[in-house]
């Protein structure tokens, strides 16, 4: 009996290695940071990737793990407080454009000072990435960078070892905080600052510093910092909502390949002796043939001409000036000025944009007219000429006459025009409050059912481009109804080519009156500064500040007087 109680302690202790084996085993590793700045022993060398940090004020301390000599110290003296002062500098660039996706950890110990703290910033303004504390909601917090978007804070301060994990996901617009165990969001549009890192202004101690060129996983965290999130979990992850924009890049990349044939479509092409744009070593003319034979970087290709000689050219200098062998050069131009055509750069647009304004004009004003002759197409003008009897009184029929009852519109008539003007004042109100998530919206943002709208931009473009579909949804039914499907049909088609040319319109136009407002604010604002000036009265002697070439009253003494 006590072999067997021996045998089976054996077991049991064997299975409980195995256990903490599989355990270690499945632990999750964290990923080798680019710099690192422990400070184990003192040292201020950095992890692979990164230079020795620079110290110019700061005391050897304890660290988060009570290891001596593991952490650094600063203080703030209240008197000779400077919110720029660099006390520890990192030679590592954190940069969107150098680390588009960042993830910093660190160990943080902060005494309150009552005045803003830059802990370890690129810079001093909100566009820097980095960790601050401030004062929000009458509480002094950590703080994270997030650019335009303002500054993201955590739970109010506490003076004890607090772990930070700061995520940016520069594609994405994203930022995640972790403070502990807690999560906080946030959209974060930050932009480029000093190409170092650096402790500022800071009361307190700071230890493991690690800065990850990717964004760290859930359990790469935990292990960092020895607990499990449990604050606001669902929020930690980073939805790629910008996939598309590679995709996107992928498609005009593989317009042209290797071995693809365009023909000249233009009086005069360059071909170059480098990528580099060097020196013009060839100026075709129309007709020539360009055969593609290798494709090289940022857009490059070498070609042959009329299977001959070769050069350099570029993959727009092709798209704009040739088009594929087979294809026509009527519709490579029509292609390309179509795709050019919201380009108000360009006085061509404007010309058209006019035109399409004139005939919108008298389109509105005899609207009733016109669509009175289209109708008249519908054959006999009989409403029962598509198939069915006049008496019959089946459910469809009663249904068309439901819908007779509705349409066409008596009020409004010529409401189908609407949909473009909607369009167009959308897209240009959305340009102007913000381009980056308008394009998001358009390319896969849009979905019937409102998910994943976290902004109001978000809930203007949906609310304008929905009513925006029920309007053209209301005026195809209404073209049916009151047209017939044939002569329907065509009154949809051309509702659609008249709602193309509003929308250019309705653009075009807020575009003129937004540079019509600004050219006149600016006009005031140099009329105020330059036709302004400092006046002495003759009577009384004060000096008082008027417009030139103006009667005003002295300030002083009431007289009056012409500047």
């Amino acid at each position: 009996m006590k072999a067997i109680s021996f045998f089976s302690f054996l077991f049991l202790l064997l299975l409980s290695q195995i256990n903490v084996c599989g355990q270690e085993k499945n632990k999750p590793s964290i990923p080798a940071p680019v710099a690192a700045y422990l400070f184990d022993g003192n040292t201020l060398n950095s992890a692979p990737g990164g230079g020795k940090a620079k110290i110019k004020q700061g005391n050897i301390a304890s660290g988060h793990d009570g290891k001596a000599h593991s952490a650094y110290s600063f203080s703030i003296h209240p008197k000779t407080y400077n919110s720029s002062v660099q006390n520890m500098n990192f030679p590592i660039d954190i940069n969107p454009s150098k680390f588009p996706l960042l993830t910093i950890t660190a160990w943080v110990k902060a005494t309150n000072c009552f005045r803003k703290m830059l802990v370890l910033v690129n810079g001093t303004d909100k566009y820097a990435r980095g960790l601050i504390i401030d004062k929000h909601d009458d509480n002094f917090r950590f703080g994270m960078n997030c650019g335009k978007d303002g500054i993201l804070y955590g739970p109010p301060l506490i003076d004890e070892w607090t772990f930070i994990a700061m995520i940016y996901d520069s594609r994405n617009q994203a930022a995640r905080f972790i403070i502990n165990d807690q999560v906080y969001s946030s959209r974060a549009t930050t932009r480029d600052n000093a190409d170092k890192a650096f402790v500022g202004a800071f009361n307190g101690t700071i230890d493991d510093i690690r800065f990850f060129d990717k964004i760290l996983t859930q359990a790469e965290i935990e292990q960092l910092s020895g607990k499990p999130i449990t604050g606001n979990l669902s929020e930690l992850e980073i939805k790629d909502r910008y996939s598309y924009k590679e995709k996107r890049k992928l498609k005009e990349e593989n317009k042209i390949k290797v071995g693809d044939i365009y023909i000249v479509d233009a009086p005069e092409y360059k071909l170059f002796d480098t990528t580099n744009q060097t020196n013009a070593t060839k100026i075709l003319g129309e007709g020539d043939t360009l055969y593609v034979i290798s494709k090289y970087d940022d857009g490059w290709y070498k070609v042959t001409v009329n299977g001959g000689a070769s050069g350099f050219t570029t993959r727009g200098t092709i798209i704009k000036y040739a088009y594929p062998s087979g294809g026509s050069s009527f519709l490579h131009k029509l292609s390309y000025e179509f795709s050019h055509i919201f380009d108000f750069t360009k006085l061509r647009s404007w010309i058209i944009v006019a035109i399409f304004a004139i005939i919108l004009f008298f389109v509105k004003r005899y609207f009733i007219k016109l669509d009175l002759l289209l109708i008249r197409l519908r054959k006999g003008g009989d409403e029962f000429a598509g198939g069915g009897g006049k008496n019959e009184t089946s459910s469809h029929s009663q249904g068309i006459n439901f819908l007779h009852k509705i349409y066409p519109v008596k009020a409004f008539q010529w409401y189908p025009l609407l949909s473009g003007l909607m369009l167009g004042a959308t897209l240009f109100i959305g340009s102007f409050w913000d381009g980056y998530e308008m394009e998001w919206f358009y390319n896969e943002g849009f979905n019937i059912l409102p998910i994943g709208y976290d902004r109001p931009i978000h809930w203007f473009f949906y609310g304008m481009t929905l009513l925006t579909i029920l309007l053209t949804i209301s005026w195809c039914i209404e073209s049916f109804v009151v047209a017939g499907p044939w002569v329907g049909l065509l009154r949809i088609l051309i509702l659609f080519i008249l709602n193309f040319m509003s929308l250019l319109v309705s653009f075009f136009l807020l575009v003129l009156v937004a540079a019509f407002i600004l050219i006149m604010i600016g006009l005031w604002v140099f009329g105020n500064t330059v036709g302004s000036g400092s006046y002495k009265c003759p009577s009384c002697g004060r000096s008082f500040s008027a417009s030139a070439g103006s009667s005003v009253s002295c300030p002083g003494c009431g007289a009056s007087l012409s500047t």
